[in-house]
């Protein structure tokens, strides 16, 4: 038996459809990603586990039977909750409403700070938006969604105004960051015109103990887009950015430390904002204490905590507080398998549908840590805005950067983000009047229809599986379904 899903290996997949060709493998445990641009003719059936909410996957998953010709079946012991698992998956990938207008609400931002009416998005401001939990360290599923969105948004203008209110003209890098000694900054400035000075020395408190860490140097900044022109046409601009995020000193011949800067400005009170953020951490670590011995179901964590912030009559006026606080739990305090850092309240078990929940013993300590970065960062901002720079991958960045999503998600601040490897979206605005006057109240309606229309399927492959039908019969639901009766 041999198995076929999206994760596996080239080498298995091609290992795979040998061995089932030449009937060494008698069956298949395979996801829907077998089957694509593989042709075997004499497959006898198809069984689905759990079968899909659209009907035109579930024919084309039952169509690699029967090729050669000869009787072919397609089975499945049905369960309503098939469906719905299914539909949660299809759902999954199309972004909530709430982030659809937090993403235009960014860009309406930097429209209107454009005098020309051409921005520049850096995927990194809008991809904590678009985090499903598991997939947190999915960097490149995550800037594809991000991708998505935006030609969501410039779709949906389109169709609302009939023009193209927003134009992408491409993807780009802006300029990377890095610390570095003062002896190696001065021949890097002398090798390369592409580097210039940032800003001065600067110094954090450690994660762990409190400790003061200082940079290794001042932080300066290269333009990798020049760089790559003058010298490295031989690599990808991507691959060359990459290199530099994770093997500098092959780049520049010297050992920097790549940064990732991030600007933050409050649009609150900073003392109102640590009050009410101070509070919320203390709720999901009381409701964390209180959990304990318990294994937890996904609708039980959620309305606790959510019950618990209404009762405490905590960040009121927050639009879609409640899908919002599931959001900001889901991708910040809570731990999967396979997590760099276990820096989360809540651990987090299972698979889609069947998540369970249960608190580590050190949730008091990792709470702590999680006050002890808040106030750090509001200090840095006291006088409203900052400009932080933070490392690539470890515990400390964790936390920053929950925070300063957490911040941006309830409106108390507005972050930019800039290096790293996520490139940025270049485009052009021809209605600025347009985009300043809708923006704060923007609604998608593409999304909208989509989700309309996977509700609907759902709801087609439900009628089709409990309908009492005999095999004709359902071939002729079939056929409908394509002819467009059954819609």
């Amino acid at each position: 038996m041999g198995r076929y899903t999206g994760p596996t290996e080239a080498q298995e997949r091609r290992l795979t459809q040998d061995l089932f060709r030449k009937g060494i493998y008698k069956s298949v445990i395979a996801t829907k990603a077998f089957g694509m641009g593989v042709d075997i003719p004499d497959i006898d059936e198809v069984f689905h586990h759990s079968v899909p909410s659209i009907m035109a996957d579930y024919v084309q998953e039952i169509g690699r039977a029967g090729r050669d010709g000869r009787p072919s079946v397609a089975s499945t012991h049905f369960h309503v909750k098939d469906l719905s698992d299914s539909l949660k998956l299809s759902k999954i990938s199309v972004p909530e409403q709430w982030k659809m207008k937090h993403i235009m609400e960014h860009i309406g931002t930097l429209i209107r700070q454009s005098k020309n009416g051409e921005i520049v998005l850096s995927l990194d401001d809008i991809r904590y938006l678009l985090i499903t939990g598991k997939d947190k360290y999915n960097e490149e599923s995550i800037r594809d969604k991000a991708r998505v969105a935006i030609f969501l948004i410039q779709k949906d203008l389109e169709a609302r105004t009939g023009k193209q209110v927003l134009i992408r003209k491409g993807e780009t890098y802006q300029y990377l960051y890095f610390t570095v000694g003062n002896e190696d900054a001065e021949d890097l400035m002398k090798s390369f015109p592409e580097i210039s000075r940032e800003s001065g020395n600067y110094s954090r408190k450690g994660f762990f103990h409190n400790e003061e860490i200082r940079s290794t140097g001042e932080v300066y900044k290269i333009d990798i887009s020049a760089l790559w022109a003058r010298l490295h046409r031989d690599i990808s601009l991507r691959k060359l950015v990459w290199q530099f995020m994770n093997y500098p000193s092959k780049i520049l011949g010297k050992n920097v430390i790549p940064k990732i800067a991030v600007e933050m400005s409050v649009t609150k009170d900073p003392d109102k904002i640590k009050q009410q953020l101070t509070r919320f951490l203390e709720i999901i670590g009381e409701f964390a204490m209180d959990s304990v011995r318990n294994q937890l179901d996904e609708k039980t964590l959620f309305d606790g905590i959510n019950s618990r912030i209404k009762s405490a009559s905590l960040l009121t006026g927050v639009q879609d507080l409640e899908i919002k606080i599931r959001n900001i739990v889901k991708n910040n305090f809570v731990s999967y398998n396979g997590d760099r850092y276990q820096t989360g309240l809540f651990k987090c078990r299972g698979e889609l549908g069947n998540y369970t929940y249960t608190v580590p013993g050190v949730h008091n300590i990792t709470k702590d840590r999680w006050d002890n970065k808040l106030e750090e960062l509001l200090e840095t901002c006291e006088d409203g805005s900052c400009k932080l720079y933070l490392n690539g991958k470890d515990e400390y960045t964790e936390v920053i950067t929950s925070l300063l999503s957490i911040l941006d998600i309830l409106g108390m601040a507005n972050v930019k983000f800039s290096g790293g490897e996520s490139c940025a979206v270049h485009l052009k605005c021809t209605d600025r009047n347009y985009i300043l006057n809708n923006f704060k109240n923007y609604y998608c309606e593409i999304t909208r229809e989509i989700r309309r229309r996977i509700d609907r399927e759902e709801q087609i492959m439900r009628d089709f599986f409990t309908a009492n039908l005999n095999d004709s019969q359902r071939w002729d639901f079939i056929e409908r379904y394509f002819l467009g009766k059954i819609h």
